[in-house]
């Protein structure tokens, strides 16, 4: 029902429907309203109901684009990968001076991954060599995207997005070629990904190494051919050890009760040696009581199908989906409309989690914190994976007057390839939340007409155009657009124009400059004079456009804004100042390959900030003093910076913890190449 008002309130903006039309809409819905009360209040007064209200965990985050991941402990206590662990490091350390390749083979959910981590992260493994990698294939791969992911690890990317996948793959090999290299290619599916990261890898000396994983048999055999050692294959857990992963995952080394052993040990017996399926099983059981009879009422959902079926791999999901909080329930559901085997950002499901209305603010926690642990709480359960952060389109066709029934109805996530997207012409739509997932990597080579939308969706608060190039100009009719909260796009324009102010709803905005080619001294005249933002604002991407550092002060007077990440040169110049009582609410600034050498803050700025991270700015000379006593600070991140800016960043630690009894003010360095 509250999904209901919202599209008959928002419905009534941007119609343009007579005033009596919208009236009798408006009150058809108050009547539905007061039917739903009704029914309500007479169930309460045949029935005493207990209500137990949901409080979210008093759990200490920062509010940054990021989470910390929780990896389950999982497969790392059992025998069977103890062996594994230690024939694949003495591969590795020992061996030909040659490259050797070490593939690791077995089904899903056997824990190729979580020992490739593993042994990529191991204390021993690590200082073995000079430089380390690591690269996501999966089925739906593209090319560049894996060589910048490798490049971001062993070089300093600069300006390496405008070089073609040719270049990119040539100087990766000319920097691996003189280095002892450790990479790890994760989920390789088919030969042709393989031949082209090959290329790259081949004819290294200095005793290199490379980890490949796979479920493929014929996929380890072919590397083998390419001067890899025998394939190492992952057997399933028996049942001991099922039992053994099961009683860690859900009692963490805690005492259990002796009554729950002997249908513990079934249940564990039931997955079969799978260790998802465990690790799956694991997240319902950990939410409920540990009480014999709850268990075999799991045991008995759980039924007798054959664990190797995907009928059982789907029954498994549906059977912890079941088992959830109905809270947590719409946010699962949401994952489905992403790629399969593509990681996705936290920040960006975290911000979208906010725009959809799965999660509500309550008096003791705010909604960004209320939907961190919410990510949390699905990844604790094991639904929902962290990995490390790195660089058919048919819809249901409804009436204009018909509203949707469920939360579900207003999303529609479009995985397509751009000539599809072309000959797509949708009706009048209630959608609001519309999804654009690009499968062709040239998508964003030329612009596309999106003139589609404006018409078709006209209440749609979700718009999300990252897969596609607009075009060098924004399209005016966005700005008829008015319920809009999020806005991701990617834009051959060098301005923003004026009108995006107009989004009055608008929270997040991510803006990506195609192409970054050098713009001319005299850019800022380019500049629309009224240049502006939605006040609204609470979180910021800008990418590669090369703004000058005057117009910072328009942004610093977003009173709402909360997020704020400059990416790629979004600006431009020697000095950047940031004058009195500007981000009076940011608590995430992240800069990235910013061109800057002398940063100044006037007093009273970024009062509430709380986590700084600067990455790649290689010219900056330090950070800020202003920083140095800021009481709401929590940590500050250095990557690959010069050295100034590491020592200004460690000199703060002092001050903050002894004078400013900040003992959660922590800094993290990673030094320059």
């Amino acid at each position: 029902m509250a999904y209901k008002v919202e599209y008959v309130i928002d419905s009534c903006l941007v119609s343009s429907h007579p005033l009596w039309y919208k009236s009798h809409w408006i009150s058809e819905v108050v009547k539905n309203i007061k039917l739903v009360n009704e029914v309500v209040s007479d169930a309460l007064g045949r029935k005493k109901i207990n209500v137990t209200m949901y409080k979210v965990a008093k759990t200490s985050m920062n509010l940054a684009p990021s989470l910390s991941a929780h990896t389950p402990r999982a497969n790392e206590e059992m025998e069977c990968f103890h062996e594994a662990m230690d024939k694949i490091k003495e591969q590795l350390l020992g061996g030909s001076s040659q490259l050797d390749i070490i593939s690791i083979v077995g089904m899903p959910g056997i824990g190729k991954t979580t020992l490739a981590e593993k042994i990529y992260n191991d204390l021993i493994v690590t200082p073995h060599f000079d430089v380390h990698a690591k690269c996501h294939v999966t089925q739906v791969y593209s090319w560049i995207e894996l060589l910048l992911t490798i490049l971001n690890d062993v070089l300093d990317l600069a300006d390496h997005t405008e070089k073609e996948d040719g270049e990119l793959a040539n100087e990766l090999r000319q920097v691996l070629l003189t280095k002892r290299f450790l990479i790890l290619v994760d989920d390789v599916w088919d030969k042709t990904a393989w031949d082209h990261l090959y290329m790259c890898f081949r004819d290294a000396q200095s005793r290199s190494r490379i980890i490949q994983t796979t479920r493929l048999s014929n996929i380890s055999n072919y590397v083998k051919s390419d001067c890899g050692s025998n394939p190492f294959h992952l057997r399933l857990l028996t049942d001991d050890e099922s039992w053994i992963l099961l009683q860690e995952e859900v009692f963490q080394r805690e005492s259990y009760p002796p009554e729950l052993v002997d249908i513990g040990y079934r249940i564990a017996k039931r997955c079969e040696g799978l260790p998802i399926f465990i690790v799956l099983v694991a997240g319902v059981l950990k939410k409920k009581k540990k009480k014999a009879d709850l268990w075999e009422e799991a045991e008995q959902s759980l039924g007798s199908q054959n664990i190797g079926s995907l009928e059982k791999s789907m029954f498994l999901i549906e059977f912890s989906y079941k088992n959830l909080p109905h809270h947590m329930k719409p946010c699962f559901l949401y994952f489905g409309g992403f790629f399969k085997g593509r990681d996705t950002r936290v920040s960006k499901l975290a911000r979208l989690s906010l725009v959809e209305g799965f999660v509500q603010a309550n008096k003791e926690r705010r909604r960004e914190d209320v939907t961190q642990v919410l990510l949390e709480d699905l990844i604790t359960i094991n639904l929902v994976m962290v990995m490390e952060k790195r660089p058919n389109d048919k819809g249901e066709k409804m009436g204009e007057d018909m509203l949707p029934e469920n939360p579900g109805d207003y999303q529609l996530f479009i995985h397509s390839y751009q000539d599809e997207i072309d000959l797509w012409r949708p009706c009048r739509s209630n959608v609001r939340s519309l999804q654009f997932k690009g499968t062709d990597p040239d998508n964003l080579l030329w612009p596309r007409d999106i003139s589609f939308i404006f018409d078709s969706f006209k209440v749609v608060k979700v718009l999300d155009l990252e897969s596609f190039n607009i075009g060098g100009t924004f399209p005016r009719e966005i700005q008829s657009l008015i319920c809009l909260r999020y806005f991701a796009i990617q834009t051959d324009s060098n301005s923003i124009p004026s009108f995006i102010a107009k989004l009055w709803n608008l929270e997040t905005f991510v803006v990506r400059r195609l192409g970054g080619e050098l713009v001319s001294s005299s850019y800022s005249a380019k500049l629309p004079h009224e240049f502006s933002f939605p006040t609204k604002l609470r979180e910021l991407t800008l990418s590669k456009f090369r703004l000058p550092w005057s117009e910072i002060s328009i942004i610093g007077e977003l009173h709402n804004l909360e997020i704020l990440m400059l990416l790629s040169r979004a600006f431009e110049g020697n000095q950047c100042e940031v004058n009195v009582s500007e981000f009076p609410e940011l608590k995430y600034l992240n800069l990235d390959n910013i061109d800057i050498s002398q940063w100044s803050v006037s007093d009273d700025s970024f009062p509430k900030l709380e986590c700084l991270v600067l990455t790649k700015c290689k010219q900056l000379e330090e950070i800020p003093s202003h920083f140095v006593d800021a009481i709401s600070l929590k940590r500050i991140e250095v990557n690959r910076c010069g050295w100034f800016v590491a020592n200004s960043a460690l000199e703060f630690q002092p001050t903050q913890h002894e004078e400013m009894a900040n003992d959660a003010f922590t800094v993290k360095i990673q030094p320059p190449d």
